[in-house]
C-alpha cells in the first residue's frame, strides 16, 4: 500500500489525500516501529525525488504549482473564464 502511494504520488502529489486516511488506518493497526518503519521505506523515491529536485531544479513542487499561484488575474476573471469553459465543454458540435 504504501509503495502504490508513493508511487502515485509521484505522478501527482495531491493523490496523497486519497490514500492518507487508509496509510493512517495501517499505522493504528499495526502499531510497531518495524512496521512503520517499512512504510517509511516505502516512500524513499518520492524523497529521493523531491531531493533531486530541489537541487536541480531549485523547487520543492512542480513549477505548475507555482504558475498557478499570485498571477495578480483578478477572481472575477478567473471565475468568468472558468464558468466559459464549462460551458464550452458542454457544447454540442457537429463533426
Amino acid at each position: 500500500m504504501g509503495l502504490l502511494a508513493c508511487l502515485s504520488t509521484l505522478n501527482r502529489m495531491d493523490v496523497l489525500l486519497f490514500y492518507g486516511p487508509a496509510l493512517i488506518y495501517l499505522i493504528t493497526k499495526c502499531r510497531s516501529w518495524k512496521n512503520f518503519g517499512r512504510l517509511l521505506l516505502t516512500f524513499l523515491p518520492f524523497v529521493l525525488w523531491e531531493v533531486f529536485s530541489v537541487i536541480y531544479y531549485g523547487f520543492l513542487f512542480p513549477n505548475t504549482a507555482y504558475a498557478k499561484l499570485y498571477t495578480h488575474i483578478p477572481e472575477s476573471a478567473l471565475l468568468k473564464q472558468g464558468l466559459l469553459y464549462v460551458y464550452d465543454s458542454f457544447m454540442i458540435r457537429s463533426p
